[in-house]
């Protein structure tokens, strides 16, 4: 009777011995990817990494959603700074600056395109050397101009993807607890109405 006890007690001693080890794991992750983004010391990339790995780890528990709890919510936090950082730098002097230039450089690229059009219907050959000058200089603007819209085209999708991932991951973190309720609420609300047009699209 003894022996029939105990044999029905040990997958749950190991069921639970297990998750403990996989909590332990969780939390040192979440530790160590909140301790990356206090210091700086590493990037976005590497911390969620740590976060991606807890979560995933959490997914195989007994308890999956309260274990993966405050993974959730670092990992809002992280994303939310991230798109902050972005957005700043997107209302900067700086990047409007750039924006106008880009705008500016998008003009040229369009004129000198209508201009080698035009020439084309020429048959002056005096002209010649000076087509050749005219298509090497265009082709040389209309690859920096074409890098440089491709370059601002990544910087919005990335303003766009990390609000994206902030909502997801907060809205993960209410799922799953209520540990942080007040203060995810809070923002979520706020980022409604700060980035109302941005969030419309999320």
């Amino acid at each position: 009777m003894s022996s029939a006890r105990i044999s029905k007690k040990a997958p749950h001693s190991a069921v639970a011995a297990a998750d403990e080890l996989a909590q332990i794991r969780v939390d040192s992750h979440c530790l160590l990817a909140e301790w990356q983004a206090s210091s700086r010391s590493e990037g976005v990339a590497t911390i969620r990494e740590h976060l991606d790995f807890a979560i995933e780890k959490a997914s195989k528990m007994a308890a999956p959603q309260r274990a993966a709890h405050k993974a959730h919510y670092q990992y809002g936090r992280l994303m939310d700074r991230t798109a902050l950082v972005l957005l700043n730098r997107q209302q900067s002097m700086e990047f409007e600056a750039a924006s106008a230039a880009l705008l500016s450089q998008g003009k040229e690229v369009a004129r000198l395109h209508e201009e080698l059009l035009q020439l084309s219907k020429d048959k002056d050959e005096s002209k010649a050397k000076h087509v050749r000058d005219l298509m090497i200089h265009y082709q040389r603007l209309k690859l920096e101009y074409d890098l440089d819209v491709e370059e601002q085209r990544k910087f919005s999708e990335n303003v766009h993807t990390s609000l994206q991932q902030s909502v997801e991951q907060y809205c993960e973190c209410l799922i799953t607890g209520d540990e942080y309720d007040s203060e995810v609420l809070h923002r979520l609300v706020s980022l409604w109405f700060t980035h109302h047009a941005k969030m419309s699209q999320v």
